[in-house]
């Protein structure tokens, strides 16, 4: 791509270069400034040792979120404060909380995987201030130490914890940090020319669509990111629509709830109103990839790489949830439930975006759960996913329940089960699961068998059942 100036903070410093907006910021750190502390282990965000830290402003507030950075385009640090391991020291080379609790608690070994534990950790604290150990450990999942050195880094998360209890008043953040804060939002936020095209409203976009109609369309850009540096080709242009302000944020009224496309994972299940209405979404939330990855993929690209096997796309399709589509044409809705047509095929014209996801009110009053299945608790694909709404009385019979499954045919599959009365054993239970099994056909792939995705849909219909009985 040809090169825009793109301008941003990279550990307290003013940076205005001309640059590529397609390379990666893993390479523009490490090739370009020799910035080495900062790692590539896997380039696919599965391992952590290029975590960054990124702080962006928003509505008054400044937000320190971790980053991978192999999967982030240098467009993306427009406007933006960039921390690497080598600026959370402090003035005179001070070691900062965290890395002095990595040292004391034996968290090195080689080292190699050591800026991304200590990225991670620094983030989170960064932005909640004083987390718990659990919280801590949690922000590690997208981590991976090489050495089996993970006793020592447990300690360095709850020796962190215990230090930022106990001295509250401590911020992690450095001063020289904290002081460019207010400059953040003075930043030109957009990129208007070039290959890298960055919006901030709609009618910037569709003047950029319109010129550049086969111009792809990005957001947080995670799978795009991969399949780019597996086959160094980025594509020749780029729309990114992370911060078009109204694909933004989170809004309840006229009877249902609007989830902005570019809304982060992470800032949903944060969301007031998402956490407090929709929290078995926003628990699913957290079973997809990691905190690193959640901070800038979105719901509009998992459900628009149209994967069948997509793990928020079975709780919408629950949810009943319908997606808002905008073109030259004009908006329109989608019943997400409609929405797949086959293997990779969305009913959205080329020049269509999908700009928000709608779940309506109706869809609060019933309850639900979400099941995966898959070779590690995080960070992975699912061989299987479900989930289920369903209503249930004090009796514990359950009432129009209905079950949507990934990982078993070319799109997600909806299943209507109907009432299941308390009465019904887990006998019966066991022979309707295997009924509703046999309807389906399955492949076979890395991630699993078809005989093994057949016992799957059994197991995920008799676990929903039972774990709604106990809870109910």
């Amino acid at each position: 791509m040809q090169k825009v100036k793109i301008s941003f903070f990279l550990n307290g410093e003013l940076i205005e270069r001309e640059l590529d907006p397609s390379m990666r910021v893993l390479d523009f750190l490490r090739e370009d400034l020799w910035l080495t502390g900062t790692k590539e282990g896997c380039g696919e965000g599965d391992c952590g040792a290029c975590t960054v830290t990124l702080a962006s402003a928003c509505q008054g507030k400044v937000s320190y979120r971790s980053m991978n950075s192999c999967l982030m385009p240098v467009g993306k640090l427009q406007g933006t404060s960039l921390i690497t391991v080598e600026g959370i020291g402090g003035e005179n080379g001070e070691l900062n909380l965290i890395q002095e609790a990595m040292l004391e608690k034996h968290g090195l070994q080689c080292g190699f995987c050591s800026p991304g534990f200590i990225m991670s950790m620094f983030s989170l604290a960064a932005e909640e201030g004083t987390p718990t150990y659990e919280e801590l450990v949690l922000a590690l999942e997208g981590n991976i130490c090489r050495c089996t050195g993970y006793e020592g880094i447990m300690e360095t998360a709850r020796l962190v914890a215990d230090s930022l209890k106990a001295h509250p008043q401590a911020d992690v953040v450095p001063a020289k940090l904290r002081a460019i804060e207010p400059e953040l939002s003075k930043l030109p936020q957009g990129l208007q020319a070039g290959d890298y095209l960055m919006p901030l409203d709609f009618g910037q976009l569709d003047g950029m669509r319109k010129e550049f109609p086969d111009a792809v369309i990005v957001s947080g850009s995670t799978d795009l990111s991969v399949r780019a540096h597996a086959t160094d080709a980025f594509p020749p242009r780029v729309i990114d629509v992370s911060r078009v302000r109204e694909m933004l944020g989170i809004s309840h009224g006229k009877g249902c709830i609007v989830i902005g496309a570019s809304e982060p994972l992470s800032q949903i299940a944060g969301n007031e109103i998402a956490s407090r209405e929709l929290a078995p979404l926003c628990n699913m939330l957290g079973m997809m990839a990691h905190r690193g990855i959640r901070n800038f993929a979105t719901l509009a690209g998992n459900i628009c790489n149209a994967s069948p096997i997509a793990d928020s796309v079975v709780m919408l399709f629950c949810y009943d949830a319908r997606l808002l589509v905008r073109g030259p044409a004009g908006e329109r809705s989608v019943a997400i439930r409609e929405f797949y047509l086959d293997y990779k095929k969305m009913a959205l014209a080329k020049d269509e975006i999908v700009w928000g996801i709608s779940i309506p009110d109706s869809a609060l009053e019933k309850s639900y759960r979400f099941e995966k299945t898959s070779k590690r608790k995080a960070v992975d694909i699912a061989s299987v996913n479900s989930a289920v709404s369903y209503t249930a009385d004090a009796e514990g019979n359950i009432q129009s329940l209905e079950i949507a499954f990934g990982g078993v045919d070319k799109t997600v599959r909806l299943v209507r089960l109907g009432d299941i009365p308390a009465s019904m054993d887990e006998k019966e239970l066991a022979a309707k699961a295997a009924s509703v099994a046999s309807s389906f056909a399955p492949l076979s792939d890395v991630r699993g068998s078809a005989t093994y995705r057949s016992q799957l849909i059994r197991n995920h219909i008799i676990k929903h059942v039972l774990a709604i009985r106990e809870v109910d």
